[in-house]
């Protein structure tokens, strides 16, 4: 005899989470769990493009000054260092030594629908140009808005992880691309 507790979820409870979406994709993600446990949708939710399932909420911005986040999670499509040209930060990606030196953080994030870009203000030391795209993170409380740009701090950005497979795939093929790339730069007329 083998006691299965059973932890049902609602589309509520997630919601009240910070997710966003719509009755269709919670049921189906719910499906994809065992005895629609709470804790594994989470994990699915975390380890899957928000592109297929998100229900957009970020809406038009251009003239707010203010986001209210209340916790939402949204997913990194790009991040980019733009205190140093392009090529320096590709360069950066594809060495495997650690790179110090002056950094302005650039997200691009997607509710599942709408994209919205964010500079982190404080320069966290967690963060940096090696988070893949795929990755979720809470947005929390009032961010203020610049043309457009979310000004991050501390407390307005919690980075919850997850790994969406085919993103990461992608990223590491265009990283080793640019490594590629790289490496010729210099070497003369071709022979």
């Amino acid at each position: 005899f083998t006691l299965v507790i059973c932890c049902m979820c609602s589309l509520t409870e997630a919601t009240n989470a910070g997710w966003s979406l719509s009755q269709k994709s919670f049921t189906e993600f719910l499906k994809k769990t065992e005895h629609e446990n709470y804790n594994e949708l989470i994990e699915l939710l975390l380890n899957s493009d928000i592109r297929e399932y998100g229900s957009p909420w970020l809406g038009d911005l251009k003239k707010a000054t203010h986001l209210e986040a209340n916790g939402r999670i949204v997913q990194l499509t790009r991040l980019r260092n733009i205190s140093i040209p392009q090529a320096t930060e590709d360069l950066m990606l594809t060495s495997s030594t650690d790179h110090r030196g002056p950094c302005l953080l650039r997200f691009t994030f997607t509710d599942g629908r709408n994209l919205i870009s964010g500079l982190d203000m404080e320069n966290k030391s967690d963060l940096n140009i090696g988070i893949p795209p795929g990755t979720k993170f809470r947005l929390m409380g009032s961010i203020p808005l610049l043309n457009g740009f979310l000004l991050l701090s501390k407390k307005h950005l919690v980075r919850l992880g997850g790994n969406v497979n085919s993103l990461i795939r992608e990223w590491n093929m265009a990283k080793f691309l640019k490594g590629t790339e790289n490496r010729h730069i210099g070497s003369g007329a071709p022979t």
